[in-house]
């Protein structure tokens, strides 16, 4: 009777030992296995992917000779003319005849929030174990010190004693 009461604990015992060992990585596999649209769209609203557009302008200037606006003359018959003027340029240009062009850049940035959500994670556990060291290193500083206090008070003990 006692054998198998020893046989059933040792049976407890291990059934408890091997759910303990079921953990995240083979729950999400069998979740995946059994309902993988549950799990996408889970994932989906926990960690949805943004977008940011950056509508952005720059001007890039063009050192160009810009010929003095040229008329042209053309005859009609008989002894009239009627001028006719070039196309000009689209851009703007200054004394110098330099040209500036602006030109538009547009920037798309995708965030992927579940890598920004596993980033804040491990800089929480980062401070975390910083504190922890912080802590860890003033206690000790306070141990030192009060060595010090006790060295410095049997050293003056010390020379009382001497002294008599």
């Amino acid at each position: 009777m006692m054998n198998y009461l020893k046989i059933l604990t040792t049976l407890i015992c291990l059934s408890f030992l091997i759910n303990a060992c079921f953990n995240a990585k083979k729950s999400i596999q069998k979740i995946e296995r059994k309902a993988p649209e549950k799990l996408a769209e889970y994932c989906g609203k926990e960690f949805p992917v943004t977008q940011t557009i950056k509508y952005d302008t720059a001007y890039e200037f063009f050192d160009l000779v810009c010929p003095d606006p040229l008329v042209k003359t053309d005859t009609i018959i008989g002894k009239d003319t009627i001028p006719i003027k070039q196309n000009s340029i689209i851009a703007k240009t200054n004394k110098n005849g330099i040209v500036k062009v602006p030109i538009r850049t547009i920037t798309i940035t995708v965030k992927d929030t579940a890598s920004l959500r596993i980033a804040a994670i491990e800089i929480q556990k980062y401070k975390d174990n910083a504190d922890k060291l912080a802590n860890k290193l003033t206690s000790t500083r306070n141990w030192l010190l009060w060595l010090v206090v006790a060295l410095a008070i049997s050293v003056v003990l010390n020379v009382i004693l001497i002294r008599r």
